[in-house]
């Protein structure tokens, strides 16, 4: 599944790491692609499935 970048750094943002937000902008590509970029997404504390649209996402994906 392909999210913008926006889409996760809201999220990263929603974690109260400004650091880490900043860090994530620089370093994510402009799509990113839930599968190839998983270990990524977990350096940030990113779940793929909580980008996937599941019953408990508060992003309306």
């Amino acid at each position: 599944m392909q999210i913008p970048k926006d889409t996760v750094l809201e999220m990263i943002k929603g974690q109260g790491d400004p650091d880490k937000a900043a860090r994530a902008e620089a370093e994510l590509p402009d799509q990113i692609d839930t599968v190839e970029h998983r270990d990524v997404l977990a350096e940030y504390g990113v779940e793929p499935s909580d980008l996937a649209g599941d019953p408990g996402n508060t992003l309306g994906i």
